[in-house]
């Protein structure tokens, strides 16, 4: 078939077949250059955000502490109520990170809602015995105030929890940089092997075209 064709055909033939060869190794870096960008979509999408949210939540859960230290210190009752802004703040933000998959985020947030509830409860009661006001309870000052060992030896290991987790978060993050950038550094490498290996096809082919179908009969 190609022996039928005319000369100014088998040099257009040969010009197609280089233009082929460079169209293929284009797809293969197109194809390699795709999966960067999906996996910088869930880099900025998901690790990020997740990131952030997960500092935020132990850095609001270090301050909600210190509301609470600082309300049954100096006996100021709107502390309270700050500390559980900073509560709310808290789980808000696990409840972003919690896309993860990550049943130990669920767990720490029901750990999280437990503490903050009796947090609230006790602290209150021990900052309303300065003011000599009494709650509507069923539990007594004195039952509640012997709760209190409870919520500091909790609020050491939610903390510690929420550390580790923010951790891991930035563990996965600076891992997830640091692969898509080798990656990237070898597509590089690969585009130009593979531009190199099919270019060098295409011009092998068109030599022998040219060689045996164009100059010989010529």
């Amino acid at each position: 078939m190609i022996k039928s064709m005319g000369i100014t055909q088998k040099i257009w033939f040969s010009i197609s077949i280089l233009v082929l060869g460079y169209f293929a190794s284009m797809l293969v870096g197109f194809y390699l250059g795709q999966q960067t960008e999906n996996r910088l979509h869930v880099v900025s999408e998901s690790l990020f955000p997740a990131a952030k949210q997960s500092q935020l939540a132990l850095s609001s859960f270090k301050e909600e502490l210190n509301m609470y230290y600082d309300a049954v210190v100096n006996g100021e009752e709107s502390s309270i109520g700050r500390a559980g802004d900073k509560a709310d703040e808290v789980i808000a933000a696990l409840n972003v990170v919690v896309h993860r998959d990550d049943g130990d985020i669920h767990e720490i947030i029901k750990r999280l809602q437990v503490f903050n509830k009796l947090a609230k409860k006790v602290y209150a009661s021990m900052v309303s015995h300065f003011e000599e006001e009494v709650y509507g309870d069923d539990d007594s000052d004195e039952v509640l105030a012997a709760k209190v060992p409870y919520l500091i030896k909790e609020s050491k290991k939610l903390e510690k929890l929420l550390l580790d987790l923010a951790n891991s978060i930035s563990s996965d993050l600076k891992n997830e940089i640091f692969s898509i950038s080798s990656r990237t550094k070898q597509q590089r490498y690969i585009n130009a092997v593979v531009f190199i290996v099919v270019v060098t096809i295409a011009l092998s082919l068109i030599y022998v075209i040219v060689l045996r179908l164009i100059s010989r009969p010529l």
